[in-house]
């Protein structure tokens, strides 16, 4: 797309910006729309208009209607986000482009028809569409990007169609309604937390990438033998080796335990509540002292812990994410530690007090991210000017 026709707008266009009786401004050439007032119920669209800009119609909360002239070309990121009346909106078969965040936050969007000349959708475009029931995939679509329908709650039915080759980072996450999703042969790369809250996860036999093999209700990568997705159904055939990063983002299991065979768990794979067990046989992993929480054992490294998690005085280190999003309210930290890293106590908006022991050495980014009631952190003396606080708790 030529720079004529860029969905960015600037300053300067607003300025000299032609408006109509609506309010609404648009290009001198009349070719692009730019922006429009907040306080409109309804509107249609010059014919003529090829693009409607960046946060064009954001925010129009009060917009239950808007018709597209059959010369829109391209649908600009933000393009409608936050109209929360809007219930539906039927797109011309002249769109080819749908940018990212696009219809974010139109929470009463119930229909949305794409018609088949879309071959580019972004990600998120459909974040938050909370009522959304379904929604066909144009043929040209190949990826289903990061986070584009995440938390369309309504979502109950949809079909992964056999043009899809690549799934994005948390496409389904958040999707509460969506009984079952099947990955077809076509699929060939899937991101981290897809559709955690599915029912039923299953991929055909023929796709050469993935398995869900023993009906596990999850994805694994079948070369790796590693679990990349899973539910709140699934189960991990002995088969399996490796829980992948985010396998289990978005889910959260009030008990689990690690059977012998794993021998590697990713990153904030896996939320525990309650009860967290290792296998006595594991090699690589245990729970020791009943500390619910998993330990890589070489390294002393707590990986993953609960809300009843206590730390044993031999470990080292506090993993990345480990006690991320946890309901505790307060946790003993032993002198062993020596390192707590990045995101460790993520969004424990519950915790209110801690106390760092005296052999800290490292706090990683975002340590205390979003932990919103935590009123006080006890640095022993001598060791508050070795941290930057505003980076590790950075509320």
């Amino acid at each position: 797309m030529s720079d004529k026709y860029s969905t960015k707008v600037t300053d300067e266009e607003l300025h000299h910006a032609v408006e109509d009786e609506y309010g609404v401004r648009y290009s001198q050439d009349g070719v692009r729309l730019l922006k429009a007032p907040e306080g409109l119920s309804e509107y249609t669209i010059k014919e003529g208009v090829r693009v409607i800009c960046r946060e064009a119609f954001a925010w129009c909360d009060k917009l239950k209607t808007v018709v597209l002239p059959s010369t829109v070309t391209t649908i600009g990121d933000m393009a409608f986000c936050g109209c929360e009346d809007l219930t539906e909106i039927e797109l011309p078969e002249s769109v080819t482009t749908i940018e990212a965040d696009a219809f974010a936050w139109c929470k009463s969007l119930v229909q949305i028809i794409l018609p088949e000349s879309v071959i580019s959708i972004g990600s998120q475009a459909f974040f938050d569409c909370e009522s959304l029931t379904s929604i066909t995939l144009p043929p040209h679509i190949t990826t289903i990007n990061n986070g584009m329908f995440m938390k369309c709650h309504a979502l109950r039915d949809f079909v992964i169609p056999s043009t899809i080759t690549t799934i994005g980072e948390a496409a389904f996450a958040d999707c509460d309604s969506l009984d079952s999703i099947h990955i077809p042969t076509t699929v060939t790369s899937i991101g981290a937390g897809a559709f955690p809250l599915c029912d039923t996860i299953t991929v055909d036999e023929e796709n050469t990438v993935y398995d869900s093999r023993d009906n596990c209700n999850a994805v694994i990568e079948t070369v790796t033998n590693t679990m990349i997705c899973g539910c709140g159904n699934s189960g991990v055939p002995y088969t399996v080796t490796s829980i992948g990063d985010k396998a289990f983002d978005g889910c959260c299991f009030e008990s689990i335990t690690i059977p012998s065979w794993i021998t590697h768990i990713g990153t904030e794979a896996l939320c525990v509540t309650d009860e967290i067990m290792v296998d006595k046989d594991n090699k690589v992993y245990d729970s020791r002292d009943n500390c619910n929480a998993i330990i890589e054992t070489a390294t002393n490294t707590l990986i993953c812990g609960c809300n009843k998690t206590v730390i044993p005085s031999s470990v080292t280190s506090i993993g990345e994410a480990a006690f991320k999003n946890r309901n505790i309210k307060e946790l003993i930290i032993p002198e062993s530690v020596t390192e707590i890293c990045d995101k460790a106590f993520w969004g424990c908006s519950n915790l209110t007090k801690i106390t760092l022991p005296s052999t800290i050495e490292k706090i990683g980014k975002d340590a205390f991210y979003c932990c919103w009631n935590l009123d006080e952190i006890i640095i022993p003396h001598g060791m508050r000017e070795r941290f930057d606080l505003c980076n590790i708790v950075r509320i």
